[in-house]
């Protein structure tokens, strides 16, 4: 039972951080997903979901969603800008 809980809401967090175009949902998808998998238990389910390899692959989008968000607040506030995020 927990096994289809955590494949359920491990497929349901990785679709909100990789479409949701909301930065503080993308963070709290994250967030999720780190509280449903922070165990060595749920490796298994991890596995099987490649979610390891698809949030590698979300995260060149995560980042410039955050560089975005950094602009935006940066030019809202009358600061300069950052360059880049590393």
């Amino acid at each position: 039972m927990i096994f289809f809980f955590q494949q359920n809401i491990g497929s349901f967090l990785l679709e909100v951080v990789a479409t949701d175009s909301q930065l503080r949902v993308v963070a709290e998808g994250l967030d999720g997903i780190f509280d449903v998998f922070g165990d060595d238990r749920t490796n298994v389910v991890l596995q099987e979901l490649g979610m390891i390899e698809k949030l590698e692959q979300v995260a060149p989008v995560l980042k410039q969603k955050v560089e975005r968000s950094l602009l935006c607040s940066v030019h809202a506030n009358g600061r300069q800008m950052p360059t880049s995020i590393r």
